[in-house]
């Protein structure tokens, strides 16, 4: 839908300027820095920053992109949170000098693992689990926020990516079985209300079937559920 942000939900509107003042001042960027940046009068943009004007979406983007240029940040940023492989094989050596190119005796071997595995080899926040020889689950990569963090670190040291750590999982016949990705964003460019107000519209178009998302009120954390034969979305 092409609905201006403004005539959905107001408090959507409320919200994002008043975490935009705050970047503002974190930043310590002027109003007529900014104005200048968008080629608008500073009276202009003091209307809309305090809602004495309406603020399309479209201009809710030219303050972003401003704001993103001014400071030297990036308003979205995506990252690695979760990630699971399996691997056919029981050498549990070679995935470790292939994937994570460092010594496999840093891994410390523990014995008990999940998922069925009766141990694992880990390295901080990073871990392999593993089965009997013949057992043929093989092996199994997982990583958690902090593992694909520490990851990220090995992969920096040796002048490596995520692609070059995906590539050469998948030329060892490792199969995916999950990953997920986390958007932080930092100026609420994509509103969570304004995203779940969508997809309780069913306003996205999905194979899956089950839509989650999740609340936080203040310590409290609320999981709300809905189903649709032929759709899901997922939000957190």
């Amino acid at each position: 839908m092409n609905e201006d942000l403004t005539l959905i939900d107001y408090q959507v509107q409320a919200d994002w300027l008043n975490i935009f003042w705050q970047q503002l001042e974190d930043k310590k960027i002027k109003q007529s820095q900014l104005a200048k940046s968008m080629g608008i009068s500073r009276s202009y943009l003091n209307q809309l920053l305090n809602s004495k004007r309406p603020l399309t979406e479209a201009m809710r983007q030219r303050l972003t992109a401003a704001f993103c240029e001014l400071s030297g940040i990036t308003a979205l940023n995506i990252c690695f949170d979760y990630v699971r492989i399996r691997f056919p094989t029981h050498d549990v050596d070679e995935l470790i000098v292939a994937l994570f190119c460092i010594k496999p005796i840093y891994f410390v071997y523990e014995p008990y693992g999940r998922y069925g595995y009766s141990g694992k080899f880990r390295h901080g926040d990073m871990e392999i689990f593993v089965s009997p020889e013949d057992d043929n689950r093989g092996s199994l990569i997982e990583l958690k926020g902090k593992g694909c963090r520490e990851l990220e670190g090995i992969l920096v040291a040796s002048e490596q990516s995520w692609y070059d750590f995906l590539r050469q999982a998948l030329a060892l016949d490792g199969v995916v079985k999950r990953i997920d990705l986390a958007i932080n964003d930092y100026l609420d460019v994509l509103p969570v209300h304004y995203l779940i107000k969508k997809s309780m519209r069913h306003e996205y178009i999905t194979k899956f079937r089950e839509c989650k998302y999740f609340v936080r009120d203040k310590d409290n954390l609320r999981q709300r559920q809905f189903k649709r034969r032929k759709s899901l979305f997922w939000l957190t």
